[in-house]
């Protein structure tokens, strides 16, 4: 029951059963099983798991194990002394009174009836262990160095002769001893798994234990496993007969035990598995929790309801994901189901993951939220998506002035590669998804971080280098950190009310004759196109100046994002000339960087403005998912609807989206997984990120409307992003940060699985929370008319979308959304915290589109039938 409440973050009850326990100490140190008004147990010690329940407590309670010294620790001492003194051939290995002893009432056959006294057993012993390891951490931190090494010493030495005396080798198992006849008792029971549990079986052992016996469907794998009962003994039965029955149900508690110790040992796979299977026997087999279960059916048995033990079917699938276990020796205590699920009782649930109060943010703080629905990848996603922009705002954005100035935002937390620089094309999405969803203040900062940190080149223009470090200003040509920076900047520009500071000061720093914008311009003349080096130059390891179409999109859409906000403030000189620069570029890109099989050529060179094919087939550039950002930078500024508003440069990304799907090993591995790699070459073919592989190509499929498409690479993001492929090394300090690098199942034994810059990295979190706001529709690239284009997967079924910004011809305001797909069609709910001027609603309607319009409205509900 302790582990159980652990999860609801309550501890109480690890001191409570502690005290009362201790209280009922008698001088030789037995502690009676039980107290109160039914006599059972009172003639059996307390079970060994006193000083793993102290743990447990103290962990919950900042790890403070003060409160043990004065008497506790003692009677902790007395009571594990008066364990080994049931030890009576002195081998080491204590002996059960019975079976009801145990916890496993009725296996008679290898634990005997009240009294017997003769069963050394296997899960006894690993049980004392554990106690021993904890009286160990206990001792050592009440500064008792002594007793901390007598406690290590004999617990290696239990571990030792579990293995020495109950593990036999020709079958394969952990047997039970009789004290009194000097042989094993060959029986097979669940007991015989507990060693995986303790830690203590070598792998070689444990290998035997899960491939001959416990994943045996003759013996212990039913359709409901653990059995705890081989169905291969004879006195093996399902059901009940009176009692409680140990000798082949499925108890949820040896369950519990065995499934971490599977996942200690690296058999992940069959640890999900059982978690699953014992979710599935107690949420859908049954109408309440039960004691145990029918190996065999699910159905349940014994008390009914029951709270204890068998609730922690509930959150096995949720260990098995996050790798997170609170029976661990001297375990980092979360309330996983209050913490991570917003859970505070067994039957109550307040408000969803997504919109609960992050970490680092202060709780009266009001920004857009997103709770997807429809399953458990869509609550994953809603889950990750906030977890991760919270992350970022806890360990990369610097809020308070020290060796970085404030606003700045490290690539990467702390001590994880490129965690001392902050990248401008990295910034500039960052700072966009920031805007986007209502984080006016930290936008402002970062903004202003950005001014400050910027240099003049050697052309006297404000020009944005690669990164920046620490406060050093700094200048360069990176043209694609420029263009995504001046985009960011003209969003957070034109989302400010008139008086605001940082909005004059934005305007300044864009409009200036040195601006960055002025920098563009100044290049392309007699320039068809923008040149650049390194990664949207020729690409990554590709030495010299390219003609990039990436780089060149991005900086066509920094000339009207400029565009736009000059004509705001009234300037229409400057806006004309931004328009007429960006018009030319986007003609350029056309007529230059289109191959003759209609898709994007990656680069051309500057000189006979032809490809390389040596380039173009380097190891980095081949099937480099980045040229998919052709299409999704465009939603940045111009829109979710390019094939109704820009209908040549949607079928070019079309083209050159299938030529990248058609490629061999990236079709049969998104078929298969839902994975879209990155490179063909490169990581073996078999890699992603969340930004220039699964995130442009999975915006693209929405922008595309292949919702199908879109569903199969989300349930790939979202479940990778909970639990990573087996193997994957991953450090993190939440199972819902999104990370750098992803790898297919295909990776595993034939790549290297690095991490790369491992969770959080900056552009790999912008991508995804952009992800999520091109399903909700929002498109207020026009203030004159907000469009709402929502798009959901097909596998889910909606979205609920709080307190999000939208810009329109009076200024911010904040609307609503919902979304639900219903067996009668669509739910659409739109409200508006004042009125606008102008809403368009697309819901899909048999294989098309349907449009709704209204003028001048603040709520919008809409019913689309199928």
């Amino acid at each position: 029951m302790p582990t159980s409440l652990s999860y609801y973050g309550v501890s109480d009850f690890c001191f409570s059963n502690f005290k009362a326990f201790l209280a009922l100490q008698q001088p030789d140190g037995f502690i009676p099983r039980s107290f109160g008004t039914k006599p059972f147990g009172r003639n059996q010690h307390f079970k060994p798991f006193l000083a793993q329940i102290a743990v447990l407590g103290s962990q919950q309670k900042g790890g403070s194990y003060e409160w043990l010294r004065a008497s506790y620790y003692e009677g902790l001492k007395k009571y594990l002394d008066r364990w080994f003194a049931y030890d009576g051939d002195k081998n080491g290995l204590p002996v059960w009174d019975s079976s009801d002893a145990s916890g496993m009432d009725n296996q008679l056959s290898r634990a005997g009836r009240q009294g017997s006294y003769f069963c050394e057993g296997t899960d006894l012993a690993c049980y004392l262990y554990r106690e021993l390891e904890c009286m160990a951490f206990i001792a050592g931190e009440l500064g008792k160095s002594a007793d901390k090494a007598d406690f290590q010493a004999r617990a290696v030495a239990l571990a030792k002769t579990i293995n020495d005396v109950l593990w036999d080798e020709r079958d394969g198992f952990y047997y039970d001893r009789n004290e009194k006849t000097g042989q094993p008792i060959r029986v097979k029971s669940v007991a015989g798994f507990i060693p995986l549990w303790a830690g203590i079986a070598p792998p070689e052992k444990a290998k035997r234990l899960v491939q001959e016996h416990l994943t045996n469907p003759k013996e212990f794998w039913l359709k409901y496993p653990v059995a705890s009962y081989a169905a291969t003994e004879a006195d093996y039965f399902q059901g009940t007969r009176g009692g409680c029955n140990w000798r082949g149900t499925s108890w949820v508690s040896a369950n519990y035990m065995i499934m971490h110790g599977l996942l200690r040992y690296g058999f992940k796979d069959v640890a999900r598995n059982l978690a699953y299977r014992n979710l599935e026997m107690a949420l859908e087999r049954n109408p309440t929790t039960r004691e145990y279960y029918n190996a065999d059916t699910g159905s349940g048995n014994g008390m009914d309801p029951f709270w204890g033990w068998s609730s922690l079917a509930y959150v096995m699938p949720l260990d098995v994901e996050t790798g997170y276990d609170p029976t661990e020796l001297v375990p980092h205590i979360r309330p996983l189901l209050a913490h991570d699920l917003g859970v505070v009782g067994p039957d109550k649930i307040v408000g969803d993951a997504a919109t609960l109060p992050s970490p680092g943010l202060k709780a009266q703080d009001r920004h857009a939220t997103v709770s997807f629905s429809g399953g458990m990848s869509a609550k994953l996603y809603s889950k990750e998506v906030a977890e991760s922009l919270s992350g970022v705002l806890t360990y990369n954005y610097v809020g308070e002035d020290s060796t970085y100035p404030v606003g700045f935002v490290r690539a990467s937390p702390d001590p994880q590669p490129w965690h001392k620089t902050f990248w401008t094309r990295d910034g500039g999405t960052f700072l966009r998804e920031l805007v986007k969803w209502g984080y006016t203040e930290q936008a402002r900062r970062v903004a202003s971080c950005m001014m400050q940190l910027v240099g003049k080149n050697h052309e006297g223009y404000y020009a944005f280098p690669r990164y920046f470090e620490s406060r050093i200003p700094r200048s360069g040509e990176e043209l694609d950190g420029t263009s995504a920076i001046i985009i960011g900047m003209t969003m957070l520009e034109r989302s400010l009310p008139p008086q605001n500071t940082v909005k004059a000061e934005i305007y300044r720093f864009l409009h200036a004759d040195s601006s960055p914008v002025k920098f563009i311009e100044y290049r392309l003349k007699n320039r068809p196109l923008l040149s650049g080096e390194g990664e949207f130059g020729g690409g990554m390891k590709v030495n010299g100046p390219y003609y990039n179409v990436v780089q060149n999109q991005l900086s066509a859409l920094a000339l009207r994002a400029y565009a736009d906000m000059e004509e705001d403030a009234g300037d229409k000189a400057a806006a004309q000339e931004a328009w007429t620069n960006a018009d030319q570029l986007s003609s350029n890109i056309l007529k230059y960087l289109v191959g003759k099989d209609g898709a994007w050529i990656w680069c051309i060179d500057p000189k006979t403005m032809k490809s390389d094919d040596a380039i173009l087939n380097s190891v980095t550039n081949q099937g480099f998912g980045g040229i998919n950002g052709v299409l999704s930078m465009y939603a940045d500024v111009s829109g979710l609807e390019p094939a109704r508003t820009d209908k040549e440069l949607y079928a070019v990304s079309l083209q050159t989206f299938q030529k990248l799907y058609n490629t061999p090993a990236r079709k049969r591995q998104f078929d298969t997984y839902g994975i879209w790699t990155q490179f063909d070459r490169v990581m073996g073919g078999a890699g992603a990120s969340p930004s220039y592989g699964m995130g442009y190509a999975t915006q693209d499929m929405l922008l595309f409307d292949n919702l199908t498409m879109a569903s199969k690479a989300l349930e790939f993001l979202a479940q990778d992003t909970f639990h990573p492929v087996d193997g994957y090394a991953l450090h993190r300090q939440s199972p819902y940060y999104f990370y750098e690098r992803m790898y297919s199942p295909e990776a595993i034994g034939k790549v290297e699985m690095a991490e790369g810059c491992g969770a959080l990295n900056l552009v790999n979190v912008a991508e995804p929370l952009k992800l999520a706001r091109v399903m909700i529709g929002i498109d207020d690239s026009d203030p004159a008319t907000l469009r709402l284009i929502p798009r959901v997967p097909s596998e889910w079924n909606g979205f609920e979308a709080k307190d999000w910004p939208v810009l329109t011809r009076h200024g911010t305001v904040t609307i609503n959304l919902s979304y639900k797909r219903e067996a009668d069609g669509v739910h659409f709910h739109f409200e508006s915290a004042e009125t606008i001027k102008s809403v368009v609603v697309r819901l899909p309607a048999g294989n098309g589109w349907k449009y709704y319009n209204k003028a001048d409205t603040d709520h919008f509900d809409l019913t689309q039938p199928n």
